[in-house]
C-alpha cells in the first residue's frame, strides 16, 4: 500500500497534512464540481466568507519595519499566510495559517507568526488604502495541538505589547475526526469573530465519509503549497499527477473543439484556472509563474515543432491544419505519462519560499 493510500487508515496523519487542510479550507468556502458537492460543507461560505487571496504576502505597518532591534519582529521581510478571506458584511478579515502541529515559544515559527500578527492588525498597508482594514489572525492546526497553540499565540501577543507593536486579535479552529468525517472545533467560540461564533458553538463536519484516499484527491483545487514536500504530505506527488491530468483534459477538449484548418491559442492561466475550478485566479505566489511555464512546457513537447505559430512562457499558438494532425497531436497527449514526476507539474511546484513573493 502507498504513502497517500494509507492516509486514510491513520486520520491523524491526514489530519495533520497540509494540502488537506488547505483543501478543506477551499472547500468549505467554493462548489465543487459534480461528484464532490455531496461529501462537503461549504460552512465558510454559509455564514459569508469568501476567498481573497491565497498565498499573497502581508505588509508590516512602516514603524514595525523600522523596529530592527525588536526580537519579535527580526526584520521587514513581509510574511505569506496561507489563506486571505473576506466577508459580505463584517468589517474584519480573515488571515489563516495552516500548520500540521501546533508550537511553543522558542519554535523556529515564532518569528513567522509574529509577523503575522503584526501584519494583520490593519491590512491597508497590504491593501495600498488609506482607511484602516481591521484583520482577524487564525491558526488551524490538529485539535489535539489547539489549546497549546492559543497559549504561544497569547504569549506573541503579550511580547508584541511589551514593545508597542499593535496586533491582530486571534483564535485557533483545530481540525478533528470523528469516525471518518473531518470536523473543525473550536477550544473557545468567544474568541472567534462574530459570523464564525455562533456555527462553531459545537463541531462543523467540513467534509463527510469518504472511503478512499483516491477519492479525496480528485476533490483537491490546489494540491500544492509553497514549502511543503512530500516529506511533510504524501499526498503532494499524488495529488500533482491528478492536477496534471485535469490540465490536459482541458487541453485535449480544446483541440478537440477546434475544427482544421485552425489556429488554436493556449492560455496557460486559463487552463490552470480551469483545473483548479477557477482557484488559481487568487494565487498570488511566485510559484504561479512555474506553472504556467510549466504548462507550456507540456504542451510544446507534445506538438509537433511545425504545428506551432508562437509561443512564450504563457501562451502558445497551435496551427491544426488537417483532421489527421489534430488526431496525431491528441494521441500524443493521451499518451501522456501524468504520474511521471519528471514530467509533470511536480516539476513547478518549489518547496522554496522566496521573501518577496509576486503579489
Amino acid at each position: 500500500m502507498s504513502d497517500s493510500a494509507q492516509l486514510l487508515d491513520d486520520p491523524a496523519q491526514l489530519l495533520s497534512d497540509p494540502i488537506f487542510q488547505l483543501n478543506m479550507v477551499i472547500w468549505s468556502v467554493k462548489d465543487l464540481p459534480k461528484n464532490g458537492s455531496s461529501q462537503v460543507k461549504p460552512f465558510l461560505r454559509e455564514v459569508g466568507y469568501y476567498i481573497f487571496a491565497l498565498n499573497r504576502r502581508i505588509l508590516l505597518p512602516e514603524l514595525t519595519q523600522r523596529s530592527s532591534s525588536s526580537d519579535s519582529i527580526p526584520d521587514r521581510f513581509p510574511p505569506v499566510p496561507d489563506v486571505w478571506l473576506r466577508h459580505e458584511s463584517d468589517d474584519f478579515d480573515l488571515i489563516l495559517e495552516l500548520k500540521s502541529h501546533g508550537f511553543g515559544e522558542k519554535s523556529s515559527n515564532v518569528k513567522q507568526i509574529s509577523k503575522m500578527l503584526a501584519a494583520s492588525f490593519d491590512l491597508s498597508h497590504s491593501l495600498g488604502i488609506q482607511n484602516k482594514k481591521p484583520g482577524f489572525f487564525i491558526f488551524m492546526t490538529v485539535y489535539k495541538d489547539a489549546d497549546k497553540m492559543m497559549e504561544t499565540l497569547n504569549s506573541l501577543k503579550a511580547r508584541l505589547e511589551k514593545e508597542d507593536v499593535s496586533s491582530a486579535p486571534i483564535a485557533v479552529i483545530g481540525l478533528d475526526n470523528d469516525k471518518d468525517n473531518w470536523l473543525w472545533k473550536s477550544i473557545d467560540p468567544s474568541t472567534l469573530p462574530k459570523p464564525l461564533q455562533k456555527g462553531l458553538s459545537q463541531p462543523v463536519t467540513i467534509l463527510k465519509s469518504m472511503g478512499h484516499i483516491e477519492d479525496i484527491i480528485p476533490m483537491y483545487f490546489i494540491p500544492w503549497l509553497p514549502e511543503v514536500n512530500e516529506e511533510d504530505s504524501p499526498l503532494v506527488s499524488d495529488g500533482l499527477s491528478v492536477f496534471t491530468g485535469r490540465v490536459l483534459s482541458y487541453v485535449q477538449k480544446q483541440i478537440r473543439n477546434t475544427e482544421p484548418p485552425g489556429v488554436l491559442s493556449l492560455r496557460a492561466e486559463s487552463l490552470l484556472k480551469e483545473a483548479t475550478y477557477g482557484v488559481f485566479d487568487y494565487w498570488k505566489g511566485k510559484d504561479r509563474n512555474r506553472f504556467t511555464k510549466k504548462v507550456i512546457n507540456i504542451i510544446l513537447n507534445h506538438v509537433d515543432a511545425d504545428s506551432i505559430i508562437d509561443k512564450s512562457d504563457a501562451v502558445v499558438d497551435i496551427e491544426i491544419k488537417t483532421e489527421s494532425i489534430r488526431e496525431d497531436i491528441l494521441k500524443e497527449l493521451e499518451s501522456y505519462e501524468v504520474s511521471n514526476r519528471a514530467m509533470n507539474l511536480e516539476g513547478a511546484s518549489s518547496s522554496i519560499q522566496l521573501p518577496f513573493d509576486d503579489v
